[in-house]
């Protein structure tokens, strides 16, 4: 079974509740991670380095961006490190900013990605205090890749 546009809260449940008992696929989890995912490993054979010696920011925390994120946690932790320590390499922003702990709006797809610091609701000055070494948009917000913050 295919499926996508489902919303967040449908399509991670409907993944969930059915990945044991029937072959399905959601293009907006898994077909735009494998894609974003292939494109990260192959800038790895140029840079020659790991995956784990990353930082991501990502713009965007919907279906994509966390099906994303979830993948790349998921080939750190193949690469040797625990999937807690993965998901301290990634850090993510939807509409309300950075996704923090202290926030009451996560769902539960969200938690994983949450960090205990300040609130930010800028990515220019989120990439300056990450350092960032992987930019990732996947959000409906044109024109938020400045040059300064792709520099």
């Amino acid at each position: 079974m295919h499926f996508e546009d489902f919303g967040n809260q449908h399509a991670f449940r409907l993944l969930s509740k059915y990945k044991d008992t029937t072959c399905c696929f959601n293009d907006d989890i898994q077909g735009t991670a494998s894609v974003a995912l292939a494109g990260v490993l192959g800038s790895l054979r140029i840079t020659e380095n790991k995956i784990t010696d990353h930082r991501f920011v990502f713009l965007g925390a919907g279906e994509a961006n966390l099906g994303i994120a979830e993948l790349i946690s998921l080939k750190m932790e193949k690469e040797g490190i625990p999937r807690e320590e993965a998901y301290k390499k990634i850090y993510m922003m939807d509409s309300r900013g950075l996704i923090i702990k202290s926030r009451s709006d996560l769902t539960s797809h969200k938690l994983n990605f949450a960090k205990d610091m300040e609130p930010c609701t800028n990515l220019a000055e989120v990439v300056k205090k990450i350092k960032p070494t992987a930019l990732i948009g996947a959000a409906a917000t044109p024109n938020t890749f400045t040059q300064e913050i792709v520099e």
